[in-house]
């Protein structure tokens, strides 16, 4: 196990990890205050190769502890097998997925969501002169479409590795330039400046719970190209600063960040002729908390 976490030690550079420890069958890394998705993104690549072949499980968790960013490969030898179990178990799910397809209810996130961006998608809709929309507008719909389905899927799958509800608050925002307060883009890609206007998702995680990088990966699998963990907003504007549930402010009273995650949605509508750049953005989706169970 020490070759082997050793070598993930070297893969986690790309996280510019500051500390790496193998703790029993468990390779951990902490990471400076922010990590880009796409650094995350290269290193569960390389995990995924190193566990194929070192025959482990490799999973990949990610949670704030102890203050800072803390990636952990899971280093387990996957269990043997049960080939006939296995058949019974796939034909068991099918038969429940297919029942659910029949009686599924609408999720009551799909409702939550919808009414809270409804606003946003009606001043949308129509332009200043109450005429149709333009490309530009369209390109903005499509936008907040995408916007709209990351928030009901983050609030519908996302949890720690126990079934923890982690997300406290979350919001959408849109900006022609996602500038901090420092004048900087805040810490998103060059593209996102140069690609007009953007979405931007913030979700406040509560702090010392672990969740799986995959799953992450699959809420945001529509805006991985650009986004962030972070447990430091003190550059981000004021927008950004989402507030803490009761259970997460005394998790951080106990020495426990909040770990925020931002992932913007690029649209280019420079190249549009019909685009309509006179057009006002729309008002920022409030925070919402989501209160602890």
């Amino acid at each position: 196990m020490n070759d082997l976490h050793e070598s993930i030690t070297q893969v986690a550079k790309c996280l510019k990890a500051s500390s790496s420890t193998l703790r029993n069958d468990a390779s951990v890394h902490e990471c400076q205050s922010s990590v880009h998705f796409q650094s995350l993104k290269e290193f569960h690549r390389q995990i995924v190769a190193l566990a194929k072949s070192n025959s482990v499980t490799g999973t990949v968790y990610v949670g704030s502890m102890n203050g800072a960013i803390t990636v952990t490969v899971e280093l387990k030898r996957p269990p043997a097998r049960n080939t006939q179990h296995a058949q019974t178990a796939t034909n068991t799910a099918s038969a429940a997925t297919s029942w659910f397809s029949r009686k599924r209810r609408r999720d009551p996130h799909e409702e939550k969501v919808e009414a809270a961006v409804a606003p946003i998608r009606k001043r949308m809709m129509i332009n200043e002169a109450g005429q149709s929309s333009t490309t530009h507008h369209a390109k903005l719909i499509d936008g907040l479409d995408v916007a709209q389905r990351t928030l009901e899927r983050l609030l519908s799958s996302l949890r720690g590795t126990k079934g923890e509800d982690v997300i406290e608050s979350y919001a959408l925002t849109m900006n022609s330039n996602a500038v901090d307060k420092t004048g900087n883009t805040a810490q998103l890609s060059q593209t996102a400046a140069q690609q007009q206007p953007t979405f931007i998702i913030a979700c406040r995680l509560s702090g010392g719970v672990a969740i799986s990088l995959q799953c992450l990966f699959s809420a945001f699998e529509d805006c991985l190209e650009d986004g962030m963990l972070t447990t430091k907003t003190a550059t981000l504007g004021s927008e950004f600063c989402l507030p803490a549930s009761t259970m997460g402010t005394l998790v951080e009273r106990s020495g426990q960040k909040s770990l925020f995650c931002y992932a913007s949605i690029l649209i280019n509508t420079h190249g549009d002729r019909n685009s309509d750049p006179a057009a006002p953005p729309p008002s920022p989706l409030p925070a919402h908390n989501k209160r602890r169970q």
